[in-house]
């Protein structure tokens, strides 16, 4: 993918060092990552294709997060390379930028 993206133009702007452990139970993917130089996180994501069941698939994470102690306070949709205060600055030829988030807390139990 690295030699398609180069071939293409892209040059690396910053790389984010982090090891990642990936588990999955009930429609639910939990990431463990551990970023250098910023720490210990957990990712949730759950997928659903009825925008009806938005609002009880973001409460089934909550909920996940309440089980595991993960107060509120610490949630966040920046990406690592907003919490590592990496400034980028995104250009698109169309009028629509979509750039992807993350949800990420701080992990309370370290890794």
């Amino acid at each position: 993918m690295y030699s398609l993206l180069t071939s293409l133009g892209y040059v690396p702007v910053f790389t984010v060092s982090k090891t990642r452990t990936e588990l999955s139970k009930d429609g639910v993917t939990l990431c463990l990552d551990s970023v250098e130089n910023l720490g210990d996180f957990i990712e949730l994501e759950a997928l659903t294709e009825d925008e009806n069941k938005k609002e009880e698939t973001v409460e089934k994470l909550l909920s996940l997060l309440d089980n595991l102690n993960v107060s509120r306070e610490n949630l966040t949709r920046k990406s690592y390379l907003e919490m590592l205060k990496i400034p980028l600055i995104y250009f698109c030829s169309s009028s629509i930028l979509s750039i992807p988030f993350i949800t990420s807390v701080k992990s309370p139990y370290g890794m």
